[in-house]
């Protein structure tokens, strides 16, 4: 048997910045991520040229990394980025092992891996990057107004909730880079799912995510969870000192039963729910309940595509009742949410696929990075306080710059 070279040996096994440097130099669509609770980082490449569409169902979807936007009907506008390179953990925490998918040559391969020699530190981001919007970021006051307008529409009887959101622009500092970014980032906050994901012409987005939309294991076991309600972390740290308010536990009661509905309406009464529990995610205190599903027991093997296409927009980004809630965000929100409060996440990846809510995200134009944050909005909601809870959750990602 012929042993490899060195050189083959050395091209297969790569760091972080490599990678990501080798993808933006060869205009290729990639995604690196880290699983809640879990250490380390794995990741893809798309050796294809235009990222496809992918409409089809999670169940027959070939190994990728899918993202959608958050007005994305019949998921018509959702993007795969498809797992032509796997990048797997190396016994070196830094290092990634290269794994081609069947049907990819070790000629492309090593190919795209020699580029990454020829990639600079700070990797260029004009081939992902849009031009540069102009868009004025939101201010306090619109905030505040739009939570005001929402509140009379509750008391109408319109809806009962409403998520508006906000952004706000931050230039990069002098020296910074995206890639030091994601690798602080998934360090920082081992309990969220922490993503960067660049599609040429779309855009580089990275964030750290609490929510789980959905997650499918073995094509048996069904889970969703229903997350709202938002405090400080105690200084001590412990959980079992928040005091959550009436308006934070109604706030989480409304998503329990948004996903009780969606099973209500598929005739789904065999499910499993945990909670509500305080959970941590980063400086911040949710409530967390969870709905577990035996999708065999059940017979109903294709459970994830059509609780997906039922539960988003869910209830914790958009509102209740769905439709008025939405159409009020359409009107009075002011901008366009693109991929913030969609969802994404590694599909049909080592036997399970895992969609999270993109919360907590931030989109890189080419002079500064765009950052994202919403509140949930009830009868029981104070504006000043509305806006404080996004000023909050925007401090997930400020850390970076």
């Amino acid at each position: 048997m012929k042993e490899k070279s060195s050189t083959e040996t050395e091209i297969r096994e790569l760091n972080i910045r490599e990678t990501i440097s080798g993808a933006i130099n060869g205009k290729k669509s990639f995604a690196f991520w880290k699983k809640q609770g879990q250490p380390q980082l794995q990741g893809i490449v798309d050796l294809g040229e235009q990222p496809s569409t992918d409409k089809g169902d999670l169940e027959e979807a070939s190994p990728g990394f899918v993202v959608s936007p958050f007005l994305n009907e019949g998921r018509k506008k959702n993007i795969k980025i498809n797992a032509d390179l796997v990048f797997t953990p190396t016994d070196n925490s830094s290092g990634f092992q290269v794994n081609p998918a069947v049907g990819v040559s070790n000629e492309q391969t090593d190919s795209f891996i020699q580029g990454t020699f020829e990639a600079l530190r700070s990797a260029s981001l004009e081939a992902y990057v849009p031009a540069t919007d102009k868009v004025a970021a939101s201010q306090k006051g619109d905030f505040i107004d739009i939570v005001n307008k929402a509140k009379e529409n509750i008391k109408a009887e319109v809806f009962n909730k409403v998520v508006p959101s906000r952004y706000t622009d931050v230039s990069y500092p002098t020296g910074w880079d995206f890639i030091s970014a994601f690798e602080k980032l998934h360090q920082l906050y081992p309990n969220a799912f922490v993503y960067v994901f660049g599609i040429p012409g779309v855009g580089i987005w990275m964030g750290a995510t609490p929510e789980l939309l959905l997650s499918i294991v073995d094509g048996r076991w069904f889970k969703s969870v229903a997350l709202a309600g938002t405090q400080r972390i105690p200084e001590s740290g412990d959980l079992s000192q928040v005091a959550w308010t009436q308006k934070e536990i109604e706030e989480q009661a409304l998503v329990c039963r948004y996903i009780i509905n969606c099973f209500k309406k598929i005739r789904l009464r065999e499910y499993e729910e945990k909670g509500p529990k305080s959970i941590k995610a980063g400086n911040m205190a949710h409530l967390k309940t969870e709905f577990y599903v035996d999708m065999e027991a059940v017979n109903f093997p294709q459970l994830g595509s059509v609780m997906l296409d039922l539960l988003h927009p869910t209830s914790a980004v958009c509102g209740m009742p769905l439709e008025p809630s939405l159409q009020f965000l359409k009107q009075f929100e002011g901008f366009d949410r693109e991929f913030y409060t969609g969802y994404l996440g590694p599909v049909n990846m080592q036997g399970s696929t895992q969609l999270y809510v993109n919360l907590r995200s931030m989109k890189l134009l080419s002079d500064r990075a765009r950052l994202f944050a919403g509140a949930g909005v009830t009868e029981d909601s104070i504006a000043e306080k509305e806006f404080e809870e996004t000023e909050l959750k925007l401090q997930t990602l400020m850390c970076l710059f």
